[in-house]
């Protein structure tokens, strides 16, 4: 998915299976010039470039999940362009190829984020961030039909950065 248009919104979104294509596989790519986009209540699933690549200004991410980046090394859940600036709220980043990256001197600021690898922590501005997460013990089931509903026990539960001002449901229209 592709947005150039300034002041976007998306949200509720579950994607799966980008590899390929015209974006390299992005999930969402946010473009030179669309500024001012939240994406809100983001599920991103076997990608195969990153989850959310932004080139815009003033990206807002929050509430996502991002699980089996397909390119170890080169996918990431978030990554800004050299251009691109985004604040991520509350983001589940578990799995191979899912850290988030900064390429400088664009900026990514992490805020109550939780990861696999340690960017959670590398790029947090909030103090508040858990690292070496395994997918495993946050998902109910990775095998047979994937469920990237949280375990009961999940270190994500009553962690991520209160989003109350912003909006009060998850992807699942749940409070």
């Amino acid at each position: 998915m592709r947005t150039n248009g300034r002041g976007s919104l998306l949200r509720n979104l579950i994607i799966h299976n980008t590899r390929g294509g015209s974006f390299t596989g992005s999930a969402v790519n946010v473009s030179v010039g669309a500024d001012d986009v939240d994406i809100f209540n983001l599920v991103a699933y076997d990608f195969g470039g990153d989850g959310v690549f932004v080139s815009g200004l003033d990206a807002k991410i929050a509430n996502g999940t991002f699980y089996l980046g397909r390119s170890a090394g080169v996918s990431s859940s978030v990554r800004t362009d050299t251009i691109g600036t985004a604040s991520v709220y509350s983001v589940l980043a578990v799995g191979p190829g899912t850290g988030c990256q900064e390429n400088t001197p664009g900026t990514l600021s992490l805020y109550n984020s939780i990861s696999t690898d340690t960017s959670a922590c590398d790029l947090d501005v909030s103090g508040s961030c858990k690292t070496n997460v395994s997918p495993v013990s946050e998902f109910v089931s990775l095998a047979g039909p994937v469920n990237l509903h949280l375990k009961p026990r999940a270190e994500a539960i009553d962690f991520g950065f209160d989003l109350t001002g912003v909006f009060n449901d998850d992807i699942d229209g749940e409070t």
